[in-house]
């Protein structure tokens, strides 16, 4: 029929719809700009300034600017890692604390941590090594006063990071004047105390009233110490307990516990960082190893205090063979934990005083500090500050689990403590009375070195032993320490 519409063809539909997309692509790229080759190195003029261009490096000669084209590619975000290496200590709450604080302060930080904890003496050694293969870790934690000694002294081969903006994050007026000296260089700041290990003097409460011996021990001296132990000796001697027991052999605590006597009497090692500056020949001196000497020879103290290493003085307290020791209140630890009979008898009080002109005591430290090789000073030095900077925490979970093992750098802190329990009751005062290397007060490597050789036990075992006079003893050591300053200081 004429009127009937004729049918269009599928197919021929799709194929003008074809033809209609590829004229249009013809079209659009038709008007596009001709491309222009990129020339991988081109000469531009000569600038009288140095300009950096977006994506390229500029290479500048005598008569024109090169610009070299630089791919710009996404560089991978780094995140920053730190190693981290810390000493043990046998309060568990202590190095809980230390670790779980570092990790928290990774993960808020985002920065990956490589984290190791040492024995004491194996950090030390670890320590050493690392320096000498110039690869400490960026981080270290323990025996502040012997880092901070070894390490920072010298300003040639100073390996430790300046802490002292930590120090006033930290509030500086609430540290004792003293603990801060303890890991400084002439005023410069190397460690961040965490705690101080002050000596002081464990006795007998109960040994004392049954022989009828009152003492004020805030006022007592060490001819009052001396007298008392040799009347405990004799009222005990039948049940063969001695009145005290000083260690007198080469090791950590022999040291210690001469300092705390020496330093009583106005005797020092050096005043300054020079040989010239040596003191240790002085009447203070003669008068402490004559007290010390007089109570062995007297029969006050055991006889194999001579051989003693740091553990003995403890057992032969809780075994009931001495009633006094000079240590630190790592054995309150002991004892409220183990002995609670003997930690009801037993009083944690100052050591006695002395005619010097300062009342004090070793107090050795336990420190972070920063090794100055880090990529990240800035990280490192703020991981420093966070361990401390909750105080409340602090207190909580580090100081008061300790039974008086770590006497806190924070004044604030001290104030806080229950001084009702024993270990805490002299707590204030033993962070006053902490120094270290007396009266210089600052570490130095002629300390690091006199009780790194435990050179006092070898002056005890030359009078005690030997018969040489104590006179001659002292002049030796003098001499000992004078050559050692030479070779540290020069003249």
């Amino acid at each position: 029929m004429s009127g009937e519409k004729k049918k269009i063809s599928p197919s021929l539909i799709v194929a003008v719809v074809v033809i209609i997309v590829l004229l249009a692509a013809l079209v659009y790229y038709a008007t596009l700009p001709p491309k222009v080759e990129v020339v991988p190195t081109t000469i531009v003029q000569t600038a009288l300034r140095t300009e950096t261009l977006p994506g390229t490096t500029i290479v500048r000669t005598e008569e024109k600017t090169i610009v070299q084209t630089v791919p710009i590619t996404p560089t991978p975000t780094e995140r920053p890692k730190l190693r981290v290496w810390f000493r043990t200590v046998f309060v568990e709450p202590i190095n809980t604390y230390m670790k779980s604080k570092v990790f928290e302060w990774a993960s808020k930080n985002n920065v990956e941590v490589e984290f190791a904890f040492f024995p004491v003496d194996e950090l030390m050694k670890k320590l050493v090594s690392a320096v000498e293969a110039g690869n400490p870790p960026d981080v270290a934690w323990g025996a502040g006063h012997w880092a901070v000694g070894l390490f920072a002294e010298n300003p040639k081969s100073r390996w430790l990071l300046p802490l002292d903006d930590v120090i006033d994050a930290l509030n500086r007026s609430d540290i004792s004047e003293r603990v801060l000296k303890v890991t400084s260089i002439s005023g410069t700041i190397y460690g961040v105390t965490t705690h101080v290990e002050t000596n002081a003097i464990l006795i007998r409460k109960d040994l004392l009233e049954n022989a009828g011996i009152k003492v004020n021990f805030d006022m007592w001296t060490w001819s009052e110490f001396a007298d008392i132990a040799k009347k405990l000796t004799e009222y005990y001697k039948d049940k063969g307990i001695y009145g005290t027991g000083i260690t007198l052999g080469k090791c950590p605590d022999g040291t210690n516990n001469f300092v705390s006597i020496l330093h009583n009497f106005g005797g020092g090692l050096q005043k300054g960082r020079s040989s010239k500056e040596i003191i240790f020949d002085s009447p203070a001196t003669y008068e402490a190893i004559k007290l010390i000497v007089d109570l062995y020879k007297s029969g006050a103290m055991p006889k194999e205090v001579i051989g003693w290493r740091d553990p003995d003085n403890n057992r032969a307290y809780i075994g009931g063979k001495v009633a006094s020791v000079i240590n630190p209140a790592s054995i309150m630890y002991d004892l409220k934990t183990t002995y609670p009979e003997l930690y009801a008898n037993t009083l944690l009080v100052p050591v006695p005083r002395g005619p010097g002109p300062d009342h004090v005591t070793f107090g050795g430290v336990q420190a972070l500090y920063v090794f100055k090789t880090t990529k990240y000073p800035e990280l490192a030095k703020d991981l420093v500050k966070f361990i401390l900077e909750n105080k409340d925490e602090y207190l909580k979970s580090y100081v008061l689990p300790s039974i008086g093992y770590a006497v806190p750098p924070f004044l604030s802190i001290a104030e806080k403590l229950p001084k009702d329990l024993p270990e805490w009751r002299y707590v204030k005062k033993f962070v006053e009375m902490g120094t270290y290397n007396y009266p210089l007060g600052e570490p130095t490597a002629v300390y690091s070195e006199f009780h790194g050789k435990y050179l006092i036990g070898d002056l005890y075992s030359k009078v005690i032993l030997e018969g040489k006079s104590i006179e001659d003893a002292i002049k030796e050591l003098h001499n000992t320490l004078v050559e050692i300053a030479k070779s540290v200081y020069g003249e």
